[in-house]
C-alpha cells in the first residue's frame, strides 16, 4: 500500500517488510525517511534543491558544498574531505582527496574524456587515456600503474552492429568474441578458454560449453532462470517471489535468502554455507536517487555507509576506505590512511582475472558481488559475467 499528500508525492508505504515514511518539506524534498526496522536518514537542502547534507542510521553526517555554478565543490565526511575542481566548461577537472591523492581529468575537442590520472603526491597511481573511433567507441587504452607500475595499451574492435569482437593487449590478441544475428554473444575467447553458447527462438541462454563442461539452463514461463546444469548435474536453483525478484538461491556450498520490497530493492540477504557458516546483512537505501543509491549495509552489527557522489567514493565503518574507479566505475584501487590495495582486474564482460585486496563489496561496473552465487547483483537484475547477460 502507498499513500501519498496532496501533491501527489509518496510520503507511506507499507508492504511485507513492514511500513516506510517519508517526511518532505515545503518543496516537496525528503528531510527524512524512516524504514522498516526503525532505522531513519535525515537530508538537509539548499534553495536550488541540491542536498546539502546526509546523516546515517547510525548518526554519522556528510556534506555537501557547493561553487556559485551549483557545481558540487566539497564532500565532508567528519574531519576528512574530498575538493572539486571544474574548468572553464564546468566539467569535473579534479578531485583532492585525503591523504595525498588526488584524481585529474581531461577532456578531448568533443568533450569526452581523454585522460584520467589517480596520484599520490603527484606520482602516479593508475593512468588511464582514451583514445576514439568516429562513433565515440573507445578504440585504445593505454593503462600505466598498478601494478608493478605496468604499462598496457589496450585496443578494441568493432562488428559492423557495434559489438566488441576482439581486444588486444599490446598486440596480443587477449579477448575475441563472435556474435549471431540477434546480437547474442555465440563464441568467447578469453584467458579462461573458448566458451560456445546457444539460444532459443526468444533469445534466452540455453545451453553454454566451456573448460567446466556442458551448462544447461531452465527458465519458467515469466522467463526468469531456475537453474544450471552442469553436465547433467544440478549447480544452482532459483526461486522467485510473485513480483518475479530472486527470493532464494541454491548452490552445493549453501544456500541463500533475500527480501526485497515494493521498490524492488534488495534489503535483506541470509546466506547458510554447508560448513556451518552463517551471514545475514540488511540494506538500506537512499530514495531521492533512481540508481547508485546503496546507503547502508549492516552486517554483524557492523554498519558499513557508502559514501556518494555521482560515483561511490568511499566506505565508512570504524575508519574510511575511499575508492579510485576506471571509466564504468570499477575500482582501480582502493586507499586509507595507512595502505593503499589493488582493485579487482576485469575483463570486457566482468570476468575476475585478479581479486581486488580490499573488503569494499562493489566490483565490476559498481556492481555487487553474491557471496554464494558469484552472481553480480545490480538494481533488481542479476548479472553474469561468463554468460556475458543480465538473467531476471
Amino acid at each position: 500500500m502507498m499513500e501519498y499528500d496532496a501533491l501527489d508525492q509518496l510520503i507511506k508505504l507499507e508492504d511485507w517488510t513492514g511500513q516506510t515514511f517519508i517526511h518532505r518539506n515545503r518543496n516537496g524534498k525528503p528531510e527524512s525517511v524512516e524504514y522498516p526496522n526503525g532505522d531513519k536518514v535525515q537530508y538537509r537542502w539548499n534553495e536550488r534543491g541540491a542536498c546539502t547534507g546526509l546523516t546515517y542510521p547510525d548518526g554519522s553526517e556528510i556534506r555537501y558544498s557547493y561553487d556559485m555554478a551549483g557545481n558540487l565543490s566539497k564532500l565532508q565526511m567528519g574531519d576528512e574531505a574530498i575538493r572539486y575542481g571544474y574548468d572553464t566548461n564546468g566539467r569535473l577537472r579534479e578531485k583532492l582527496y585525503p591523504h595525498h591523492y588526488k584524481t585529474e581529468y581531461s577532456y578531448n575537442a568533443l568533450g569526452v574524456l581523454e585522460q584520467l590520472q589517480h596520484k599520490k603526491d603527484d606520482n602516479i597511481v593508475t593512468g588511464l587515456r582514451y583514445t576514439y573511433d568516429a562513433l565515440g567507441r573507445i578504440k585504445q587504452l593505454e593503462k600505466t600503474g598498478l601494478p608493478e607500475n605496468q604499462s598496457n595499451l589496450y585496443q578494441y574492435c568493432y562488428d559492423a552492429r557495434g559489438s566488441i569482437t576482439d581486444v588486444l593487449c599490446n598486440e596480443k590478441r587477449v579477448e575475441h568474441y563472435e556474435y549471431d544475428a540477434f546480437g547474442n554473444r555465440t563464441c568467447s575467447v578469453n584467458s579462461f578458454g573458448t566458451a560456445q553458447y546457444h539460444y532459443n527462438n526468444l533469445d534466452q541462454l540455453i545451453y553454454m560449453e566451456d573448460s567446466d563442461g556442458k551448462h544447461d539452463f531452465r527458465y519458467d514461463a515469466a522467463g526468469n532462470m531456475l537453474g544450471e546444469f552442469i553436465n547433467g548435474k544440478e549447480h544452482t536453483r532459483f526461486s522467485y517471489d510473485a513480483a518475479g525478484l530472486l527470493r532464494q538461491a541454491i548452490t552445493e556450498q549453501g544456500s541463500s535468502d533475500y527480501i526485497c520490497n515494493s521498490f524492488g530493492y534488495r534489503v535483506s540477504e541470509h546466506t547458510r554455507f554447508v560448513d556451518g557458516r552463517e551471514s545475514s546483512q540488511q540494506f538500506q537505501y537512499d530514495y531521492t536517487k533512481n540508481y547508485n543509491n546503496a546507503l547502508t549495509a549492516v552486517e554483524s552489527g557492523c554498519s558499513h555507509n557508502y559514501i556518494w557522489d555521482n560515483m561511490l567514493v568511499a566506505q565508512k565503518t570504524d575508519k574510511s576506505i575511499f575508492i579510485m574507479h576506471d571509466e564504468k566505475m570499477s575500482p582501480l584501487f582502493e586507499f586509507d590512511r595507512d595502505h593503499c590495495y589493488e582493485g579487482g582486474l576485469y575483463d570486457t564482460f566482468g570476468n575476475t582475472l585478479r581479486q581486488g585486496q580490499q573488503g569494499v563489496q562493489f566490483g565490476f561496473c559498481g556492481y555487487r558481488k553474491d557471496r554464494l552465487t558469484g552472481l553480480e547483483h545490480v538494481g533488481i537484475r542479476e548479472y553474469s559475467a561468463k554468460a556475458g547477460r543480465f538473467f531476471e
